[in-house]
């Protein structure tokens, strides 16, 4: 078995593209909806059905908020560091080329 590690930069650079574009899409989506959500916050009225209503909904919102952000803030993690990765790796392949370049005969 081989301990070499290779990357086709090509590659990563599509997945780099396809990884940012689905992070950032989910990441507008859920700012969009909390947004809308914090626009209409309180909309129920103070009669019993609101009261019931908030009563139910109000912790489930607030607890899915809470289990979900840290999803969303990784994803824009994860967007920006396969970003670094390609553009690293591109560099690096821009540099051995260079080398090559200039020790060729």
């Amino acid at each position: 078995m081989s301990s070499d590690f290779q990357l086709d930069p090509e590659q990563l650079h599509h997945a780099r593209k396809e990884i940012q574009s689905s992070a950032e899409e989910a990441v507008e989506s859920w700012q969009d909806a909390v947004h809308r959500i914090s626009g209409h916050w309180g909309c129920w009225s103070d009669d019993s059905y609101g009261k019931s209503f908030a009563k139910k909904w109000v912790p489930q919102y607030q607890k899915f908020y809470q289990d979900a952000k840290p999803l969303f803030d990784w994803l824009e993690t994860l967007s920006g560091s396969v970003g670094s990765v390609d553009r690293n790796l591109s560099e690096v392949d821009e540099n051995n080329a260079a080398r090559v370049r200039r020790q060729a005969p």
